[in-house]
């Protein structure tokens, strides 16, 4: 299995435990996908391009043109789905860009935003047992809260923001062997990212 796939995986597994569905995640696999990346021209500033996503969904600075794959999974709970858009960029210096949008039919309530946040972030924490909160704190911001973490392991540190909009929970995250270069890598990526989708509130 590719990296790449495997993250998928990974937070594909770490979102779906949220809803409780372990007899869906057993079994769970990703579909045959498409993993060659979308053939998008971008604004180039020195390595990194302005990209913008097939479905005019959102806009983000990034260093290489992304792999995508798309997954929906059904939580038989509330009888509703989830689906899955990742996008995938890993530069060859190891450094990997992830934009995981999560949609539900129906927006969760304001009320239980912080709590779906720190699950997804603890989820991503208890993956691996070596892996260690170094920071986590919500950041409230454009009348929403953002949950910023990082993680680190022995070979690899993690910094994710994590955020509700609409009906569309975001997860933007950074995967570095040198931690010298997150924050400048992920302040770049993260700030630069937009929500342009019309159907959104």
């Amino acid at each position: 299995m590719t990296r790449i796939v495997w993250i998928a995986v990974l937070f594909i597994f770490i979102v779906g435990s949220y809803f409780f569905v372990s007899h869906i995640k057993d079994s769970y696999k990703i579909l045959p996908m498409d993993m060659n990346g979308e053939d998008m021209s971008g604004e180039f500033d020195d390595t990194w391009f302005t990209y913008q996503d097939p479905d005019g969904r959102f806009k983000v600075l990034l260093p290489i043109i992304p792999q995508y794959a798309k997954e929906t999974m059904n939580d038989p709970n509330i009888d509703q789905k989830r689906v899955y858009d990742m996008y995938v960029a890993e530069r060859g210096d190891g450094t990997t860009f992830m934009i995981t949008l999560i949609t539900f039919e129906t927006a969760p309530g304001k009320d239980k935003e912080k709590a779906l946040l720190k699950t997804i972030a603890d989820e991503m924490m208890a993956s691996n047992s070596s892996n260690q909160f170094e920071e986590i704190e919500y950041i409230s911001k454009n009348g929403g809260e953002i949950l910023d973490f990082t993680i680190q392991n022995p070979t690899t540190q993690i910094h994710a923001n994590a955020f509700l909009k609409g009906k569309v929970i975001v997860v933007l995250a950074t995967l570095v062997k040198d931690p010298g270069r997150q924050s400048v890598d992920f302040d770049k990526f993260a700030e630069s990212f937009e929500m342009t989708s019309k159907d959104l509130p």
